[in-house]
């Protein structure tokens, strides 16, 4: 409607009869309600637009634990239409979730209001998945994304280390670094049986100095100033003097 100034406003009106010629009309200025609601369309819409461009998949629910937003990732993980799940609870929906390793977590986020950080296998999906939980009064927010191949990489090295080791085990090989600005030595644990030293010894350079024959000490340092020097990586031998004085 048009006022008297020409500014416009939205209005709302109700017509009552109230007998065979008489009529009563209500009018209210439903202005403020429309920007109102508009604003809360543009804030939704923005909302969306943002989880939409995050890579993670995004789930949020109810604290009767009913979906109020899933975002496309989520929906292409669920293999699912978003759309079609607003509204729905999660536990009906997908029953199979309600025993996997990530129902306790998220359980126990509604309940006691905590923020929560779980790295699950879900059997369901046969994946692995990084959750982040936030927890408020009107439910979760649940942020996930697949690490199944950080995972794998993960097994991949802890197996090739695992294999490793073995052979340092059973070739009887020792490993060391040497941090040469702060003279600080790193032994693996063969090293310190080959050596014959205490594990609890706090090792330097002259420490394992000492522990060389004495006829052999001014030609390993020679060697190893001229290894640093040319940054040569090539082996060389020498005698090494145990506790009980055998070589």
């Amino acid at each position: 409607l048009v006022r008297h100034d020409k500014t416009t406003f939205f209005a709302e009106s109700s017509l009552k009869k109230l007998s065979n010629k008489i009529y009563q009309g209500i009018l209210h200025d439903v202005t403020e309600s429309i920007k109102a609601n508009e604003l809360l369309k543009k804030s939704e819409l923005k909302y969306r637009e943002l989880t939409e461009r995050i890579s993670d998949a995004f789930i949020a629910v109810d604290s009767d634990w009913n979906y109020t937003y899933i975002s496309t990732n989520a929906g292409m993980i669920f293999q699912k239409d978003p759309s079609l799940l607003i509204g729905k609870n999660v536990w009906e929906e997908f029953p199979e979730f309600n025993n996997s390793n990530i129902s306790l977590p998220l359980r126990e986020a509604m309940k006691t209001q905590k923020f929560g950080r779980e790295q699950q296998y879900s059997f369901v999906l046969k994946k692995w998945f990084d959750y982040r939980i936030y927890p408020s009064p009107n439910g979760l927010s649940v942020y996930f994304n697949d690490i199944t191949e950080m995972k794998l990489a993960e097994e991949k090295i802890k197996d090739a280390q695992e294999k490793m080791d073995a052979a340092i085990r059973i070739g009887k090989i020792g490993y060391w670094s040497w941090d040469i600005e702060k003279d600080e030595v790193d032994w693996s644990d063969r090293m310190y049986a080959i050596y014959d030293v205490d594990p609890k010894t706090s090792l330097k350079y002259d420490t394992v100095l000492n522990c060389i024959h004495p006829d052999d000490q001014q030609m390993h340092q020679d060697i190893v100033a001229q290894r640093i020097k040319n940054k040569n990586n090539s082996s060389f031998s020498y005698r090494i003097v145990h506790k009980d004085k055998s070589i």
